[in-house]
């Protein structure tokens, strides 16, 4: 579904209203990341985030095509790129960086603080199974739950995590 409406886009004007944008500033700001709806159909977001202005949408998401379309601009308006802003896959910034190894990198607030989120769920939920047996023993948890002894060390490393 994405592709259809990405279809209907004039990618040409795009593009030339997104280098207008960037010749127009005096400190260009990436911010790239990935969108997809319903998980299919993945496109890269180039904005710049001060701006708060898109400047490409890419139908790929791969590094040759991102690579491709920084290696298309104009040298002076290359070296007006200050700062890159991600998620936490460093595929992009390691691709940005290769062509432009000056910028200085960050990764968006959104995605930090969802991986935090994440973290914290992990120790509840290890703090939660263990407290739920902090008074079996080995064998009373094993025979409670009909496991195997390599099946509890798997879970209990599992849950370490």
């Amino acid at each position: 579904r994405i592709r259809s409406i990405l279809n209907t886009i004039d990618k040409d004007w795009l593009n030339k209203e997104g280098l207008e944008i960037m010749q127009s500033l005096d400190e260009i700001r990436l911010g790239i990341d990935e969108h997809s709806f319903k998980w299919k159909d993945m496109i890269l977001v180039i904005t710049d985030v001060k701006a708060k202005k898109v400047l490409w949408v890419l139908n790929s998401i791969s590094k040759a095509s991102l690579q491709e379309r920084l290696k298309g601009l104009p040298i002076e308006t290359r070296n007006k790129i200050k700062w890159i802003t991600t998620d936490m896959n460093k595929t992009y910034q390691l691709t940005v960086l290769q062509d432009l190894p000056w910028l200085h990198t960050s990764i968006d607030k959104y995605h930090l603080v969802q991986e935090a989120n994440r973290m914290v769920d992990d120790v509840r939920q290890l703090n939660t199974w263990l407290m739920k047996f902090k008074f079996m023993n080995e064998e009373e948890i094993i025979a409670k739950w009909n496991l195997t002894k390599a099946e509890f060390k798997k879970k209990l490393a599992g849950e370490k995590k």
